[in-house]
């Protein structure tokens, strides 16, 4: 859960083992007043609102809704590693490197790989960015952005409407 200072705004992020989910609550006027839980959440001077009311109902409420009869599910276990602790050891920093180098280079060191193709006006086939960076627990997997070359063109402006044309 998560709440703004003054109240202005609160989160709640969910999951089950089918689903994940988010809900936020804000005032998006030009002058954002604190909010107030109720149903429905509603501006006030003093605000009340936490990620765990009015954002978790409605999260719940959803969740509700969309799962109906379908039985509950276990989590799946976390990972030994994580629960047991585990060693962090540096992941390469490959960013501006071939993806081939890169790949390798991250294999060598233990990590699998995934390579995604991302827009961008790096030379192509260049990495652009990876997650995790600096150190994460021996072989986790590292994602790998690898650049197109090219940024498409934003799509033109919408046409106004036929009256005002």
């Amino acid at each position: 859960t998560g709440t703004t200072e003054q109240y202005k705004s609160a989160a709640f992020v969910g999951a089950v083992p089918q689903l994940v989910g988010s809900v936020i609550v804000f005032d998006d006027s030009a002058s954002p007043r604190p909010i107030c839980d109720g149903s429905p959440p509603y501006t006030c001077s003093s605000g009340n609102i936490y990620g765990g009311n009015a954002p978790a109902r409605t999260w719940y409420s959803a969740m509700t809704a969309i799962l109906g009869d379908q039985p509950a599910q276990p989590l799946p276990a976390a990972d030994p590693g994580y629960v047991n602790g585990g060693t962090a050891v540096g992941v390469p920093d490959v960013l501006g490197q071939p993806v081939a180098d890169a790949t390798a280079q991250l294999r060598q060191a233990g990590f699998p790989v995934t390579v995604q193709n991302a827009d961008d006006r790096a030379p192509a086939g260049t990495v652009v960015a990876e997650n995790p960076r600096g150190r994460a627990l021996a072989g986790t997997p590292v994602t790998i952005l690898v650049s197109t070359g090219s940024v498409p063109p934003p799509p033109p402006p919408p046409l106004p409407p036929a009256g005002n044309r």
